[in-house]
Parts: C-alpha cells; structure tokens; sequence
C-alpha cells in the first residue's frame, strides 16, 4: 500500500485558472434545509451512497469521466443528517472512467472504501484502484493491473467467506474478470473468463441459487448467468434477446432472487426472469414504454408494498414504474430535472433523510462544459417523489429584463456584481471556472428584496 500522490481537495481550493463565470441561483420560497440541487465536477458517470463518515446517514458519491490528471474522479458530498448536503465535499483527482463508482468496506475495518479505474497519462494500461478510508480520508491506495479496459464493476461475497470481491466486464474484450479478497483488502491476480457472441453492456453479482454464494449476471446481446461453484463457474444463457442493462433483486417477495433488465430497440422494455429455482429462470416482459428511452436502470422498494420498483433515467429525468405484482409493472410517473442532459443519466435509490423511505438522487450525463448537477428526490412514504425545491439557475449577465449584472462576465481578476431582488428569497452566488468547475461561493443565505451589489 502506497501514499496517494494525486490531490485530494476541497473545490474551493481548485487552483484558479485564466477566466471565470459569474451565476447567481435563487431558490424562492424556502430556506437552506431544504436544497435538493449541487452543482459539481464535469463529467458525472455514476452515483452510488454509502455512510463515509460513520455518522449514522448516508453521504453521496459521485463518479467522474476524469480524462487527465487534474479532472475530479470523484467527488463526496457528505450528509448533514437530514438530506441537506455540505457544499463543502471531498475531491479527489486522478485519470479514469469511474462508472459504476462503489463504496465498501475492502479490508474489514468497518470504513466504506472507495473502488474505482485508474488510467495512467500516456498509457494504455488499466487499473482497479482500491481507496482505504482513513476516517473519512482516503491517503492510502492500492492499485491492480488489468489486462483489458473494463468499464463495468460491481462486488458481491463470490467464494462465501466473508469478504467483499470485485467483479469487473468490458465490453471490447468480451470478458469479465474477478478479483478475490484475501480478507485484509488486498487482492491477488485477477481471474479472467471470456464470453461468446455478445459484448457486455453491464454486470451484477448476487444470490441466484440460494447456495450463500453469490453468481454473475452478464447482459449485453445475450443475458448470462455464470453460477458460483466450489470448483468453479458454471455458465447458463437464459435469453439471447439484446439488453442494456440488468439488476438482481427479489421483484415477486418469493424469498429468492429474480433478474430485471431493460432494452432499447424502438422502444423502452422491462423484462423479469423469474427464478424458478435449481438455476431456471422463466421471462416475462412486464411493461413496453413507447413515449420514452432509457439506458439506466435501478430496483428498488419505493412505496414500501414490498415489492421492488423501477426507476428508469433518461436525458430529461426519471421515470418511475411500480410493481403491480405477477411480473407487471405499471404505467411510467415521470419526474423532470432542471437541467437535461445529452447522453443519458444515472440514478440511485437510499434513504437520503433517514425516514425509512428510499429517496432518489440522480445526475443527468452534460457532454458540453457545464457542471454535473446532482438533483435530490425524496419521497413521502408512499412513491411520491418531491424534487424539493425546484430551483433555477440563471447566468448573470443573461437574465430577464436586465435584473442583475456581472461586469465584465466572464473575468480574469476583478468584477462587479448587481441584482435586484423583488422578494426576500435565499440567495447562492457562484464562481465557475470555464470548465464547469465551482472555485468559490461568493454568498449563500437569504437575501431581502431590493437592490444588492458585490464588488
């Protein structure tokens, strides 16, 4: 284990680069408590949660696509308890895709560790780079040296004993890899085994065959099951039909595992593998969404039936799909974001305010240089979701009838803010770097109504 060299840093301390952006946000209405948008890192590739700090809730993490050295990998948006989040979270900079960003406990100390790809400059070598949490720090990495470019990842107990393995697939290499965990975090050399006749689009682990290990699902023009054995894999195609993207969860309340998956071909389809038992599955295609398209997938329980639901991202939002039970789901409940995306999204499904409802979080893919925004929505207890509050963000130097200014906008040194405010309303001002990146908070707190200026 070797001292981590790339920055680790708080976003008000980016160095400062050439030209910044002025944007004021305003939320009306309402006070601090109850912000459900943040404004973060380029390039938002994942979203997962897990408890950090171990303050008893659950802090948000993000992943990024990092394409050099400086770019954020991912960023920690730490809870205060109550689902309000510090703007103050953690960044940490290296190369890599971080799809599938994933938090758990490696080296079983009782910390959440963070598991993420790492991308040397200049190479074509990849690795799986373990981050040890040092009480909410992460000084500490070890890295593994893969033979493909895996994008996908996911972890599950392959071997029963007790420890937490990493499961990887990629795509252009038509395989999957694992690695095992020896028990103390460490990993030894990856076990690689190859697919044939479709390429991977992504991967879960779970408990398929009630034997307390768990098994591999691969999706992509097939879906694959490879069951964990003592004396290896056994592998098993339960449909040759295309899908995007699939998860293991219970979706009948039956007591064992079944598989969700999802395509794109003309439309948005929903298909349940039943789990039959002795490692047969039985299809069912439980809804076909034509007024939509989706690449992403979630399963979670959202109005507390017992029965895990849907939650489908797209460009423009989420999409909600509740079991209606006998491998049904209902009619799409769609819920917009504020700012729309351009390739898709990323959602995850936990309780963000400690009430005992699962909340979503989600953020919408940007491919153009803008912040990733990271959008919060909770639910009251019975699947209906609040994005609370709404939110507008509005560039100064753009705004309606001229109600306040930012000159010059953007800037290098010096500038000169006004507004107007025809309302007592609560009030962020925020410096962006031209790539997206937050440098400074100039104000955050509520404001009276009428003319305000900051030099």
């Amino acid at each position: 284990m070797k001292p981590i060299i790339d920055q680790i840093l708080n976003p008000f301390l980016i160095p400062i680069v050439k030209f910044f952006l002025i944007f004021i946000v305003t939320f009306t209405g309402f006070t601090q408590e109850n912000k459900s948008e943040y404004f973060l890192a380029l390039g938002g590739r994942s979203i997962n949660s897990s408890d950090i700090d171990l303050d008893g809730d659950l802090d948000l993490i993000v992943g990024h696509h990092a394409g050099a050295e400086t770019d954020t990998a991912i960023t920690i948006l730490y809870n205060y308890g109550n689902g309000i989040f510090s703007d103050e979270f953690t960044v940490l900079q290296f190369k890599g895709y971080q799809y599938d960003i994933f938090a758990q406990n490696i080296n079983n100390d009782n910390l959440p560790d963070l598991v993420a790809f790492k991308s040397p400059p200049s190479t074509k070598s990849y690795s799986i780079r373990v981050l040890f949490n040092s009480n909410g720090n992460f000084f500490q990495y070890d890295d593994y040296l893969l033979d493909y470019n895996f994008t996908f990842k996911t972890y599950g107990d392959i071997n029963n004993d007790g420890n937490i393995d990493i499961i990887l697939a990629s795509n252009g290499g038509q395989c999957w890899g694992l690695f095992l965990n020896d028990g103390t975090g460490q990993f030894g050399n990856p076990e690689y085994y190859n697919v044939t006749g479709y390429w991977p689009t992504d991967i879960e682990c779970g408990n398929l065959n009630e034997d307390n290990r768990n098994d591999v699902v691969l999706t992509g023009q097939k879906t694959e099951i490879f069951f964990s054995y003592e004396m290896g894999f056994q592998a098993s195609v339960i449909d040759d039909y295309p899908n995007l993207e699939v998860e293991i969860a219970d979706m009948d309340n039956d007591g064992d595992n079944d598989i969700t998956a999802i395509t794109c071909l003309g439309n948005t389809s929903v298909f349940i593998y039943e789990n039959q038992g002795n490692g047969n599955f039985v299809k069912h295609t439980a809804g076909i969404y034509n007024e939509f398209y989706s690449y992403y997938l979630d399963v979670d329980d959202l109005n507390n039936d017992s029965l895990p639901d849907a939650v489908l991202t797209t460009d423009f939002g989420i999409y909600i799909i509740f079991n209606e039970g006998d491998f049904l789901m209902g009619q799409p409940k769609f819920y917009p974001v504020t700012y729309t995306g351009s390739s898709g999204g990323y959602s995850h499904c936990c309780d963000l305010n400690n009430d005992g409802y699962q909340d979503i979080a989600t953020i919408v893919r940007q491919d153009v240089i803008y912040a990733t925004v990271l959008t919060l929505f909770f639910n009251d207890g019975s699947g209906n979701f609040v994005p609370n509050p709404p939110t507008r963000l509005t560039e100064c130097n753009a705004a309606p009838e001229n109600k306040f200014n930012a000159y010059p906008n953007p800037f290098q040194s010096t500038t000169t803010i006004s507004f107007y405010l025809e309302d007592n309303v609560f009030v962020e001002i925020m410096i962006y770097d031209l790539y997206g990146k937050p440098v400074k908070t100039l104000s955050r707190g509520s404001l009276t109504k009428g003319e305000h200026n900051y030099p």
